[in-house]
């Protein structure tokens, strides 16, 4: 009979110790995950100088990278402090979950392409006589260069159908000297080629003084007009 009763007793204290076993681990495991989740993420140093993270119950040891201070002195430095590694990184699983949309813009409109107007050149004019700064004598001279049409085709010759010499600007009351004889021979060119005879020569008779020659050459294929300028002092002789 006192067997009986020790056994009963030794049985419900072996319950008893194993109810308290699994409390006592029930409890160990939530101070566990409640210390999972206070230190996941978390950089921690042990006294002797070892610095850690912490990440799904295991503790890595972190291994500093060597990096010169004036490296590190020139990486700007954020407004906020963390004290959480987690922090600066997005989950995997939240990027997997929310993928980005795509944005799509909407079609343009669509535009009738609109012809571009060409614009042709002006003829080429040129004054080999007199040059800018000379100083001839007043009284008849005689001006030479060569005017052409570059925009010309080969049947239309030079281009150019006029050539005019004015004593200051025409269109501000300059006085007309000469219409050139064109058709001359242009040096420049090569004999019997189009502009061969783009030369052009005008006498003219030039008063004394301080003044701009004006020379127009107008170009019947574009309907286009250039103009050169010759500033010259006609000084009297002594």
């Amino acid at each position: 009979m006192a067997e009986s009763i020790g056994a009963r007793t030794a049985g419900w204290f072996g319950w008893a110790a194993a109810a308290v076993t699994l409390a006592i681990s029930g409890a160990t495991g939530v101070v566990a995950r409640q210390a999972d989740l206070e230190l996941q993420g978390r950089v921690f140093q042990r006294s002797d100088g070892i610095l850690y993270v912490y990440k799904d119950g295991l503790k890595y040891p972190i291994q500093l990278t060597g990096v010169p201070d004036d490296i590190v002195d020139a990486v700007p430095e954020a407004e906020f402090s963390v004290d959480r590694l987690d922090q600066l990184f997005v989950p995997p699983d939240s990027a997997a979950q929310s993928p980005p949309v795509p944005v799509v813009a909407p079609p343009l409109p669509a535009v009738a392409a609109a012809s571009v107007p060409v614009s042709l050149p002006g003829p080429y004019i040129a004054v080999a006589n007199p040059n800018p700064g000379d100083t001839p004598l007043p009284g008849g001279y005689l001006m030479q260069g060569k005017a052409f049409d570059p925009a010309a085709s080969l049947d239309q010759g030079v281009g150019v159908d006029r050539v005019q010499v004015f004593l200051e600007d025409r269109d501000r009351g300059g006085l007309l000297l000469a219409d050139a004889r064109l058709g001359v021979p242009n040096l420049a060119a090569a004999p019997g080629s189009q502009f061969a005879s783009a030369g052009w020569q005008a006498l003219v008779s030039l008063p004394t003084g301080v003044h701009t020659l004006f020379v127009y050459a107008h170009s019947w294929v574009s309907g286009k007009e250039s103009v050169a300028r010759v500033p010259i002092r006609a000084a009297a002789a002594d």
